[in-house]
């Protein structure tokens, strides 16, 4: 279905016919521009699931979490960005599933009166993942795990928030023509806000041969109340005065020069345990100190100490406006996990420079490539010595600003170790 709005891309998006989601964007979008809110003062933040497809449908900041875990990512967003923007408008899109795993950062969220709007889908089930019942589906409803009814009590959402008193709770329907005038008051409330989407799902409807009204009937029929529950605010949630410092690179002062006129996006590969990370964030903390806007993305799967560590840097003279990388510039590689996992971008961009270590194998069709030994003086400091020779070769700017860096942010007792590691370039 195409969709046409100011803050949605008109773009195909797959979800299925009759699916409640689709009305539910369209009145969110309304309610944005009901508001007149810029592009960049809103932040989505999306679950996993069949909500998660909406990231590339709206014209703003979107960030997509692991299942359950938005609402806590959302905090966090909103916490820092008091000290960036303190026009953000931060927003969790969450399904009944994703909610049901992260419910306890929902009523953390609640509790603290955190500055941010949780928009709550529920369809009945885990849609994406096999139309399973979830924490809120009612009784009698069929599912896949379901099959002779759910005969489990549902969270009532807004009843348990209620206790908390939170500023502004709804719950509505998904083709309600109130929807977008609700989803606005929501969004311009001061502190913590959730509405509850009372949404159809296809496979629901077909096993359950529901219709709209008569969903909204069975929450009815199971004592679940639709309206609004309106609380007099109190006090939102700051960070203790000895905790709430600048963010760290707000606070870098510009003390060296830069050779940049144009972004340069690069990646770093390597193995999990080889200081990927911490070399990552030393090379931008240099970037800032040398006056450059940047961009850091690590990459690394959930097995702690075992496969791949990458990330994705951006560095520019101007604001960076979108972090993502389409075309790479540079890629330093200096582990066969991190050589693995980039492959299929090396091969899509052979020109880019590739930095490699000596004991890898070059890929097929690379055309710059330079190879040097960089695990000699130990995995853990091959990245950032890795990195230390990109910079004496392309000179965006200077070696001390990494040195610095590494004086400010390693601790006394490794930190010669990484100064000599960045020194034998």
């Amino acid at each position: 279905m195409k969709i046409e709005n100011k803050f949605l891309n008109s773009t195909e998006y797959q979800w299925c016919s009759g699916c409640g989601y689709i009305p539910s964007m369209v009145a969110l979008a309304n309610a944005f521009s009901r508001l007149n809110l810029n592009y960049r003062d809103i932040c989505i933040v999306t679950d996993i699931g069949c909500v998660g497809m909406s990231d590339k449908l709206f014209k703003c900041h979107t960030v997509h979490a692991l299942h359950g875990r938005s609402t806590a990512l959302a905090m966090g967003i909103k916490m820092a960005s008091n000290k960036i923007n303190n026009n953000l408008k931060v927003m969790v899109l969450i399904g009944d599933g994703g909610a049901s795993i992260g419910l306890s950062h929902i009523i953390e969220a609640a509790k603290l009166n955190i500055d941010i709007t949780v928009l709550l889908y529920n369809n009945q089930v885990y849609g994406m993942t096999g139309g399973q019942h979830s924490g809120y589906t009612l009784p009698k409803i069929i599912t896949s795990t379901t099959p002779y009814g759910n005969e489990i009590r549902p969270i009532n959402i807004c009843k348990l928030l209620e206790n908390f008193k939170v500023p502004f709770l709804a719950r509505i329907m998904f083709n309600d023509k109130d929807l977008s005038n609700i989803l606005s008051q929501a969004i311009n409330t001061s502190g913590f806000s959730l509405v509850e989407i009372v949404s159809l799902c296809s496979y629901v409807t077909k096993l359950n041969k529901l219709t709209a009204s008569s969903l909204k009937q069975l929450f009815f029929d199971n004592g679940f109340k639709f309206g609004i529950w309106k609380n007099k605010n109190f006090k939102i949630f700051e960070l203790p005065k000895e905790q709430n410092k600048e963010i760290e690179f707000l606070n870098l002062k510009k003390e060296f020069e830069n050779q940049l006129y144009l972004p340069i996006k690069i990646l770093i590969g390597g193995s999990a345990g080889g200081g990927v990370q911490l070399a990552s964030n030393l090379f931008s903390t240099a970037a800032a100190l040398s006056g450059l806007e940047i961009s850091l993305k690590g990459d690394y799967p959930v097995t702690v100490g075992k496969g791949h560590s990458n990330a994705e840097l951006i560095f520019s003279p101007k604001e960076i406006l979108f972090s993502g990388i389409e075309k790479e510039d540079v890629a330093i590689i200096v582990s066969e996990d991190g050589l693995q996992t980039l492959r299929n971008r090396l091969e899509q961009n052979p020109e880019m420079l590739l930095i490699l270590d000596a004991s890898l194998e070059i890929p097929d069709g690379m055309q710059n490539v330079i190879q040097k030994n960089f695990r000699s003086i130990g995995k853990k400091f091959a990245a950032i010595s890795a990195i230390a020779f990109y910079l004496e070769q392309s000179k965006i700017f200077p070696l001390e600003a990494l040195i610095k860096a590494i004086k400010q942010k390693i601790k006394s007792d490794n930190r010669d170790s990484f100064i000599k590691a960045v020194s034998l370039t």
